[in-house]
């Protein structure tokens, strides 16, 4: 087992957020716990983001900066994540922060062990306003994989990476790595982390602020990349699911048919899609009355369904 330094290791990748950058690394420099170390990893900044992680990292020994080349999101926490030297990973999003004082009261989750720990977000607009991110309906406390999984309704999880605290041993003994050129990077990740977890643990601490911006990568309207991004996902993880009891895991399918079906309209000529996942995948994956009836559409005729969606939702 690898021998670490500090107990956590916080990987924040950075592309062109010179204006959010600085606040994101403040609120961690100003935590009460200090066992960390910050892992800055500049994916080819155009706007001096990069020169930025320079300069906050000759100012604190904590801070350890990586310059690569563009290759994505995926790619920039790959890269940091191969670097950490921490029992625990923390994944902050460079135009995100952190609750004050949230570190320490996680901190005494990291003795337990757990695989995953899961906290709570806010969700915040740049006025200020904040709600709760996600309102989950499971208790908190400890889980196994299994027992999480069966509890999932559709509104007891997030699918945001950023959202957990991942056991650096747990992720490296599993191979965990984020599929690198793609959008929705996080809808294969998580359930494969959820799946392949010994103990998760679901937490009531709001640590998190997720800010929602202009011009982010999950705001901007590209259909067609967004939609090729999620078939990618949708055939990773019906190899996936191969390994699981259906009954085990039809929410996580459930969603994957909910995934599918989204993502064909939004495509120019879904006829490959359909092609390489089939149109009655659905059939076999939906459990909720509404993707049931979806499904049935797909599976007739996929290219009404298409046609229908595209005219309603206007993509």
């Amino acid at each position: 087992m690898k021998k670490y330094t500090v107990e956590l290791s916080i990987v924040v990748p950075v592309y062109n957020v010179k204006e959010y950058l600085q606040r994101c690394i403040d609120s961690i420099l100003k935590q009460e716990y200090q066992d960390y170390e910050i892992i800055l990893v500049d994916d080819g900044s155009t706007d001096g983001s990069g020169l930025l992680c320079d300069d906050i990292a000759v100012n604190n020994e904590r801070v350890k900066v990586i310059h690569k080349e563009n290759g994505g999101l995926s790619s920039a926490r790959n890269a940091g994540i191969a670097q950490v030297q921490g029992k625990y990973i923390m994944l902050l999003d460079s135009d995100d922060w952190i609750e004050e004082g949230c570190l320490k009261s996680l901190s005494r989750l990291f003795s337990k062990g757990y695989d995953l720990i899961m906290g709570r977000a806010w969700s915040i607009d740049d006025k200020g306003n904040k709600k709760s991110k996600l309102e989950y309906r499971i208790p908190s406390g400890e889980y196994t994989a299994s027992s999480y999984v069966k509890e999932l309704t559709g509104e007891d999880v997030s699918f945001c990476s950023p959202f957990y605290i991942y056991r650096t041993d747990y992720v490296i003994n599993n191979s965990l790595s984020f599929h690198e050129g793609i959008l929705h990077e996080d809808e294969m990740w998580m359930p494969i982390a959820l799946l392949r977890a010994e103990t998760i643990y679901v937490s009531d601490i709001y640590f998190y602020y997720h800010f929602i911006r202009n011009g982010s990568i999950m705001h901007s309207r590209n259909y067609e990349r967004s939609a090729e991004s999620t078939i990618t996902v949708v055939e990773g993880l019906i190899e996936e699911y191969k390994h699981y009891n259906k009954s085990d895991i039809k929410y996580l399918r459930n969603r994957l048919a909910m995934l599918y079906m989204r993502a064909l309209p939004q495509l120019k000529d879904p006829r490959d899609a359909i092609s390489r996942v089939g149109r009655t995948m659905p059939l076999h994956y939906a459990v909720s009355l509404r993707q049931k009836a979806k499904a049935v559409v797909i599976a007739v005729a996929p290219r009404l369904y298409c046609k229908k969606v595209k005219s309603y939702r206007n993509y």
